[in-house]
């Protein structure tokens, strides 16, 4: 065979290989995107499984019918597991495996991861990812986490091990927001940000109250929606309450030369607050970043005809909105009374309850969600004097 000869077969050999990549990459493209706002959906904080319900949610649903939208039906995705030990999201229906047997399989998968955590049509790193809720991406030995810390490697991954190191198989975890199938990749509409939580130093007015209310015309002292009502979890003025550093990525702001926010402040010992204004910008109630359970914090007297001061309870509605998680809302009076529950609301549903609760000494009541975020509208109807009835936080009606 002549020199030549050679060199053309070592031609049509590597021209065989780059077709035979370019044919691969071909067969592995990435998702169609469909046109989106500007706007983003808040970052995706970790929020860990801590009920049983491995039935697929529909952001997961969602997520399994994009995959094989793009990559063909024939793809092998799990999502259900046991609910025993350990901590996982398929056991609350907010995880997918989908497995990568072949060669082809794993180029389709390593496509896929790309297209989320790189960056999306507007040059945004993970921007792919957030749309959609993912929280976290285990492929190739190694975690992409959403909530700052990116790729790092699996620790202790046994060498051998391809379904622990995620070797054969990428796990991909949603948020219970990415769970509800509401994120803007879906509709174009983006979920607001998380309100900044809080905490207070004051205690309840009374360990007693009035028999009866004092009616007044129904007033909206909170509403998440609007962003009006909140008490800012995030900055100190004056005395007796204070945030606990969670910017939570809607609500925060500074007044230059007078106001401004402390990471850790240590609380007062003063009784009356002097809550501090937030600027009304729509933000929802969310059950993860919180160091101390506080939730959020409204002020419930001084407006409507509710005294300022004198009041031991307030009786209110609560109306929790499109919760993307099954949860329980709860109310409280800020410093001797435990949390009550007060609602329990569906997956994308809503609920209402009618509650008495404590006021704590600087006019605040507290709530909180246990799962996902959701948007909560507090109508106060009434107040209560002191008296001698036990005053307990109860839901009536």
């Amino acid at each position: 065979m002549s020199v030549n000869q050679r060199l053309a077969l070592v031609g049509a050999f590597l021209c065989a290989v780059v077709l035979g990549m370019n044919a691969s990459a071909a067969a592995a493209p990435a998702p169609s995107t469909p046109t989106l706002p500007a706007e983003y959906d808040p970052s995706p904080r970790y929020e860990a499984q801590s009920i049983c319900s491995p039935t697929p949610k529909p952001g997961t649903r969602k997520l399994i019918a994009l995959i094989k939208r793009t990559y063909g039906a024939q793809q092998s995705i799990g999502t259900t597991r046991s609910c025993v030990g350990g901590t996982s999201e398929h056991k609350d229906g907010r995880a997918i495996d989908w497995m990568a047997a072949s060669s082809g399989g794993r180029d389709e998968v390593q496509a896929f991861v790309d297209w989320l955590v790189g960056p999306d049509t507007a040059g945004v790193p993970g921007g792919n990812a957030t749309r959609l809720g993912v929280m976290y991406i285990g492929w190739k030995n190694h975690m992409w986490r959403a909530y700052g810390q990116g790729w790092t490697p699996l620790d202790g991954c046994p060498a051998g091990d391809a379904t622990s190191c995620h070797r054969n198989h990428v796990h991909i975890s949603l948020t219970w927001d990415g769970a509800s199938g509401r994120t803007s990749f879906w509709d174009g509409t983006v979920l607001t940000g998380y309100c900044s939580s809080a905490s207070t130093s004051a205690t309840i007015v009374d360990l007693s109250r009035a028999a009866d209310a004092i009616p007044v015309a129904p007033f909206a002292a909170l509403d998440t929606r609007a962003g009006t009502g909140l008490v800012n979890g995030g900055f100190f003025f004056g005395g007796g309450w204070s945030g606990d550093g969670d910017w939570g990525g809607s609500d925060g702001w500074s007044r230059p030369g007078g106001w401004g926010f402390r990471a850790d402040p240590t609380p007062t010992p003063t009784v009356t607050a002097i809550p501090v204004p937030t600027m009304p910008t729509p933000c929802r109630v969310h059950a993860g970043g919180r160091r101390d359970g506080s939730g959020v914090l409204t002020k419930v007297t001084g407006q409507g005809g509710v005294p300022d001061l004198g009041v031991a309870a307030v009786a209110v509605r609560i109306r929790a909105l499109q919760s993307t998680a099954p949860a329980t809302v709860s109310v409280w009076g800020p410093g001797e009374i435990e949390p009550t529950k007060a609602a329990k609301i569906g997956l994308n549903q809503s609920a209402v309850a009618q509650v008495i609760v404590p006021v704590a000494s600087d006019g605040t009541i507290a709530l909180s969600t246990s799962m996902g975020a959701v948007d909560l509208l507090v109508e106060v109807t009434g107040y209560f004097t002191t008296g001698d009835q036990p005053n307990r936080t109860v839901v009536y009606g």
